[in-house]
Order: C-alpha cells, then structure tokens, then sequence
C-alpha cells in the first residue's frame, strides 16, 4: 500500500483530467503515480509560495566545483570545435578520444588542470559560506575510514600556505590557491619528484589502510547478518514451542 501524500488533497473520479507539473512530480515522487487523479490541491497559501519558491532558491544555488580531468574535457571540447567545426562525435567515441588524450599527455601539463580545480574547489567553498538556500544532507563518513591521501599538488600547497598567508595577510583562500597554483606551474620535474614521491608513499599507506578497513567492515557485517540470523531463529522457535504448549 503507498504511503499517503502529504499536505495534498486528492479527489478521485472516473474523469482524469490535467495535473500540473509540480503536482505530477509530486506524485511520481511519492509512488502513487499511475491512480485516477483527478485533481491535486496544495492546501494553503503560505505552503504553496514555499512550493514555487523552492526552484528559484536552487537557480541561486552556486555551480558545483568539478575534477581536474572534467577542466581538461571542456577545453578539449571546445578546442576540437574551433579545429574540426564540421566533425561529429558521439558522446562515447569522443570520452574516448578525450580519455586517450588524458592518459598521454605529461605531469606538468596535468598540473595546469589540477591547478584549475583546487581554484574551482576554493571557488565553490566559499561561494557556499555565503549561501542561505536549501542544502542537501552529506552522508556520514564513517570515522573508522581512512581519509583519502592529497595530491603532490596539495602536499606543496600545504607547505606554502603559511608563508603566503604571512606575506599576504589580506588574501582570501581562492587568491593563496591562485598564488599557489602559479608557483606550483613554474615548478620543474625535479621540483615536482619529492612531492610525487610522498604523495605516492601516501597512496600506497591508504590502500593497504583501505584494504584492512574493508575486511573488517565485512567481517562486521557478516557478524551482524549471522546475529539477526540467530535471533529470528530464535524467535522462531519460541513461537513454535509456545504454539504446541498451546496444543
């Protein structure tokens, strides 16, 4: 049986007529789409300004920061549009170029579009610190997990930020992203190696983290499922023996 709708009155007839939209969504959302409806009504005023108002609070929402490679993909694009204006490329054949591309071109080069997404990052933290709309719950992270390991880039961010900060006390986050970003760009590859190498020693540490953490959370699961296994058993058994008791 569905669950009942709330703060929605619902008249049902022989007669379907049209329902709009929100209310469509409404009910597609509340499992109850495919009955005879026939009319839906928001009760109250003060409800349905809520209603309407809920899609301009989230056009103000600000643009959600993307991935290094995502920055790589969109100037892939728009360079291949301005080269070959003539060539179409389905969704999968072009992921593919793009991904090809991805893979060989070199570190310094990636370093460009990494740099791009910590500013996009910075960018959207603190256009969110300003932001009063609706926000969606973030799933809890289970405090037994290992944290992801940074990236080199991060790592040389981490060693410079105090002393950017100090010579520049009037900066906000995104301008020491961008100071630290351009500094990290002028960098060489013997710059780079030791901040590659203790990102690579740091990933290495948090897969065999990992690793132990899955095991374990597997092994708590399984405990669990084999404890309300036994319980049901139980149950049941005391069920059964009550029921011949009875008999």
């Amino acid at each position: 049986m569905p669950p009942p709708l709330k703060r929605l009155t619902l008249a049902y007839s022989s007669d379907r007529q049209k329902i709009s939209p929100p209310a469509e969504h409404l009910l597609i959302a509340s499992g109850v789409w495919g009955t005879k409806v026939s009319a839906v009504q928001i009760t109250g005023s003060r409800k349905e300004n809520e209603f309407m108002n809920m899609g301009k609070r989230d056009q103000l929402k600000p643009k959600a920061n993307v991935s290094s490679y995502i920055h790589f993909l969109l100037n892939y694009r728009n360079k291949f549009k301005e080269q070959q204006p003539n060539t179409y490329l389905g969704f999968k054949e072009f992921s593919r170029k793009c991904s090809e591309k991805w893979r060989s071109i070199s570190k310094h080069e990636k370093a460009k579009y990494e740099a791009l997404a910590k500013l996009d990052k910075a960018r959207y933290q603190e256009e969110m610190m300003n932001y009063f709309g609706r926000r969606k719950k973030r799933r809890k992270r289970d405090p037994h997990a290992p944290r992801r390991p940074p990236s080199s880039f991060l790592l040389f961010c981490q060693d410079h930020y105090a002393q950017l900060k100090s010579e520049n006390p009037s900066w906000s986050v995104v301008q020491v992203a961008k100071a630290s970003g351009k500094m990290w760009s002028a960098k060489t590859d013997v710059d780079k190696q030791p901040y590659e190498q203790r990102a690579a020693l740091l990933r290495a540490k948090y897969r065999e983290e990992l690793s132990v953490y899955r095991n374990q959370f597997n092994a708590r699961k399984t405990c669990l499922q084999e404890s309300a296994t036994n319980q049901c058993r139980e149950f049941e058994q005391a069920e059964s023996d009550t029921t011949d008791g009875s008999n």
